[in-house]
């Protein structure tokens, strides 16, 4: 009965020592996990707060982006009307397959065409005389290729074949049955083409400062850009114009090098023509 008596009476004592002994640990751990929380809380707000300030710069540089083109395609739409305000059209207009183009028409006799090279327009024969000298003896008939001076220049790949369709169309329009062919610069791959599609049109062909074989150039990639879609149609209302503008001067003396650029095509030349968005493209 003893034996019974102390096991009845230390059954207790021994339970509540084994709670006391299991909840000590655990008042000990819950204490150790609350100042590592502190500590864990602590340490995490200054790197949280670093981390915003890193990307606090983010919000003025984007809004000042925004504005800094906002002002630029204001700017350059400023430019161009008043570029063609200085510089209107001299010609009439033909609607050949969905292009406008506009030309122009001097003198009589046997017709002679002349076709301009890149980045520039019908006035690159009129401001150097040409035009004046050959309508004494000629029809002259110049066209503004699509996307220069006042033609508009649908999206398509406008290769020198697709030009020389255009211009056997339009030149049917005038009434031309064949014609001696003048092209200049990047011209010269329109006349060729010209000559090679339709051989009965073209009664001799003159080509001045062409291009006839391939070659790596450069300026290609400097100038491709602007014509990329979505990206080029941004940049072409940005900075390109901009960056056009400031290399233009450059390029004009080193399309003349090593002669002097010619003053009266200094003065008369409408060169901000060039410098709108829908010029850049073409060119």
């Amino acid at each position: 009965m003893s034996r019974t008596e102390t096991s009845a009476e230390t059954s207790p004592r021994d339970q509540a020592g084994t709670t006391l002994h299991a909840t000590q640990p655990q008042r000990v751990n819950t204490h150790h996990h609350g100042r590592a929380t502190a500590r864990s809380g602590r340490a995490l707000r200054p790197k949280e707060s670093s981390h915003s300030s890193r990307w606090r710069w983010l919000t003025p540089v984007l809004a000042g982006s925004a504005a800094a083109l906002g002002a630029a395609v204001l700017y350059n739409r400023q430019k161009t009307r008043a570029a063609e305000r200085r510089t209107p059209s001299i010609g009439r207009f033909l609607n050949v397959d969905g292009v406008r183009l506009h030309y122009i028409e001097r003198g009589a006799g046997e017709p002679i065409v002349l076709i301009h090279g890149n980045g520039t327009m019908i006035q690159d024969f009129t401001v150097s005389g040409l035009v004046d000298r050959l309508a004494s003896r000629y029809r002259v008939i110049v066209i503004d290729r699509p996307g220069y001076g006042y033609s508009s220049r649908p999206r398509q790949l406008w290769t020198p074949r697709a030009h020389a369709k255009l211009f056997q169309r339009a030149l049917k329009q005038l009434g031309v049955e064949q014609a001696v062919v003048l092209g200049h610069s990047w011209g010269t791959l329109v006349a060729v083409a010209l000559a090679l599609e339709y051989p009965a049109l073209v009664r001799s062909l003159v080509l001045a400062s062409g291009y006839y074989y391939p070659t790596l150039r450069a300026d290609t990639f400097l100038f491709s850009p602007p014509a990329v879609p979505v990206i080029g149609d941004a940049m072409r209302h940005t900075i390109s114009p901009l960056v056009a503008r400031a290399i233009l001067p450059g390029l004009i003396k080193q399309m003349f090098a090593p002669a002097e650029v010619p003053e009266r095509f200094e003065r008369l030349f409408p060169k901000e023509m060039m410098l709108r968005p829908s010029q850049l493209r073409a060119a």
